[in-house]
């Protein structure tokens, strides 16, 4: 009866132990499964907190390029008008300048524009909750995406109109001789 009475002890304890050794897998698991989400969660976070600083640092990155390309092309209207007032001191004919001028004023508005279009559509995309848009902030970025492209076109159409228009003219005023100089000089000869 003793042996009988040991053996039941054993297996009732052994039985108790199971339980609550279950018990305490069962909440092992549990506890793995939240700390898991809770690791999810803070690499979420951290990956929103490294993509909102990249679009933040391309802004600040394509309103310093604008200045310094406004600049430039600030730049280029001023000599622009100092050529125009030079020639037009000497005699020379700058109507086809000034009208070339105008154009290259019209241009640089037009990807003054399309650039601040641009501008506004990547910090349009910031406004979106991060994990939350569903679609929304990658959409924006798109839409920013060919924006751009528009913008490096109208550079690229500036560029292509200063140097095969503009400059070629600049060049046939230079040498171009002067009205006035050119009769006296003739009439000194004589």
């Amino acid at each position: 009866m003793r042996k009988k009475a040991i053996i039941v002890a054993m297996l009732s304890f052994a039985l108790a132990a199971g339980v609550v050794q279950a018990e305490t897998l069962q909440e092992r698991k549990q506890q793995k499964a939240e700390n898991w989400k809770a690791k999810q969660k803070e690499w979420q976070e951290q990956k929103c907190k490294r993509v909102e600083e990249r679009v933040q640092n391309r802004i600040t990155r394509f309103e310093e390029g604008k200045v310094r390309r406004m600049n430039a092309y600030d730049n280029l209207r001023n000599r622009i008008t100092k050529i125009i007032s030079r020639a037009e001191e000497k005699g020379d004919d700058v109507s086809k300048l000034k009208e070339y001028q105008g154009v290259l004023n019209g241009k640089i508005t037009k990807f003054e524009e399309s650039y601040k279009s641009f501008i506004v559509k990547l910090r349009g995309s910031q406004k979106y909750a991060c994990g939350n848009s569903e679609g929304q902030f990658r959409g924006n970025l798109q839409q920013a995406r060919e924006t751009i492209k528009t913008v490096q076109e109208n550079a690229q159409d500036i560029k292509n109109y200063v140097v095969n228009t503009i400059r070629p003219e600049i060049k046939t005023l230079k040498d171009q001789k002067p009205k006035t100089d050119g009769n006296e000089s003739e009439s000194g000869a004589e």
